[in-house]
């Protein structure tokens, strides 16, 4: 397969991340207390809700619509015309942003001195939505190295400009929010600059239609799976816990490594799923295809959130000081939900067109954290919230399944996914009550389960066909 021997430029940019967060976590723990990290994340909150609505659930209909727009060689105009929409809209609402930014930021953080830091935050967050456009693109075309190389040098400059204006100019926040709008805003000028040189940069409206016809019902889905994700920082903040916000942002820091990866996987399997569905007219041929494609990437994805969730509370130790200790435990909490994200990356009901469906399961998954994180949280506090954000986020996924398979039905091997999910989950659960006990105990638990896991994934041949991917084409 053609995507098979860009795993490498794929997988790259996520070891670069782990890599450069690892070596910045200490600086920055240094500097910034949990009370910073709240801030960070509320705001970062904030920024991402409000862009999605300008986004108008356009990359995913953008990624949909490319295979269809590059037949009629109209992807690049499909491309500029989306970013353009998007554009104007970011414009108009930055300016609402600039007028009300002391109310929001009074309203979020409980202090309007920090209107202009959401003000910035919106606009980093803005120009990187509309770089991931581009990202996109090189994806869908088979560009991986290209997008590696964007990928890395975003991230390369978004840490070294931060920890400068951390540790020579003591900005604090202030910071980190600095380093990821200039890193952004410099990629995306770059992209800019190299795709006029490419060709004319024109704009088709008539071909936007059919994208916003499978776009717009998936607003309210994306707006509330962003609430979903969020809905813990969003019920610690109601009840005036920024630093439990804080600790928790600390953790989603680790955990969206497990995000990030499965992202990276996604981008290796999604146009290839895309492929099979359009040109199989037997969507049951197409099913088993995808179905026996898709196992040895599911087991790869659980071995990684194995790794980050058994060993979560070394990587806290070695990289960060006891004020974010605690985090530990949330994130092997954290990462049994996202874990199951994979699934919810495979676009069964985006090609079957049924995008009200995952809007209503949206809507279902937000009133669920409202009414299980409330209480919890209140009994509970940090612990209550992230217990409760699983619990309805894995009622969530059985429905997502549900739906996907009765509209287009992939043929899992189901006895290999329970077993490397339960590996995952029954470790993590039993390190998590016997967390009292002497590290080596928990140490050889550890090594035991993860060996079972890779002696299972050799009898599967999953462990020789992720050796293949690896190795660069």
């Amino acid at each position: 397969m053609q995507t098979h021997k860009h795993l490498f430029f794929y997988i790259l940019p996520v070891l670069v991340g782990i890599v450069l967060q690892f070596i910045s976590l200490p600086i920055v723990t240094h500097y910034l207390t949990p009370n910073d990290f709240g801030i960070i994340a509320l705001s970062q909150l904030f920024a991402t809700i409000t862009f999605s609505v300008c986004n108008l659930g356009l990359p995913v209909a953008y990624e949909r619509n490319y295979f269809v727009a590059e037949k009629s060689n109209l992807s690049s105009q499909l491309l500029y015309t989306i970013q353009l929409i998007v554009l104007l809209l970011v414009l108009i609402v930055s300016f609402i942003i600039w007028i009300f930014k002391n109310k929001i930021s009074d309203l979020i953080l409980d202090n309007p001195n920090l209107g202009v830091y959401i003000f910035l935050t919106f606009i980093a967050t803005s120009i990187s939505g509309l770089k991931n456009y581009f990202l996109i693109y090189f994806k869908n075309s088979y560009n991986s190295k290209m997008y590696a190389w964007i990928s890395i040098d975003e991230t390369i400059l978004s840490v070294f400009f931060s920890i400068f204006f951390l540790v020579y100019f003591k900005l604090g926040i202030f910071a980190i929010i600095y380093g990821q709008l200039l890193s952004c805003l410099i990629v995306f000028l770059f992209l800019i600059i190299k795709f006029s040189r490419k060709e004319i940069i024109k704009f088709n409206f008539n071909i936007i239609i059919d994208s916003l016809k499978i776009s717009l019902p998936l607003v309210p889905k994306i707006f509330l799976s962003i609430f979903e994700r969020s809905s813990d920082k969003l019920i610690l903040g109601y009840i005036n816990s920024v630093s439990g916000v804080g600790l928790l942002g600390f953790a989603n820091k680790f955990s969206n490594l497990n995000f990030t990866f499965l992202t990276a996987l996604e981008n290796m399997f999604l146009p290839k799923i895309y492929e099979l569905m359009f040109n199989n007219s037997d969507e049951e041929e197409g099913g088993k295809l995808i179905g026996e494609m898709l196992m040895p990437y599911i087991y790869f994805s659980v071995c990684f959130s194995v790794v980050i969730s058994f060993f979560s509370f070394e990587f806290i130790y070695i990289f960060s000081n006891p004020k974010f200790y605690e985090s530990a435990n949330f994130i092997s909490i954290i990462i049994l939900l996202t874990s199951t994200y994979f699934f919810g990356k495979i676009p069964q009901l985006v090609f079957k067109k049924k995008t009200k469906i995952i809007s209503n399961l949206g809507v279902l998954t937000f009133i669920l954290n409202l009414i299980l994180g409330l209480p919890m949280a209140i009994y509970f506090s940090t612990y209550g919230v992230v217990f409760s954000s699983l619990i309805a986020g894995l009622i969530s996924l059985f429905l997502y399944l549900y739906y996907s398979q009765k509209y287009y039905k992939i043929y899992y091997n189901w006895y290999s996914v329970f077993f490397v999910f339960g590996i995952l989950y029954f470790g993590t659960f039993l390190l998590l009550l016997l967390n009292k006990l002497p590290y080596l105990f928990l140490l050889i638990i550890k090594i035991t389960l993860i060996t079972i896991l890779f002696i299972f994934g050799l009898k599967m041949n999953y462990i020789d066909f992720i050796l293949s991917l690896l190795k660069k084409k």
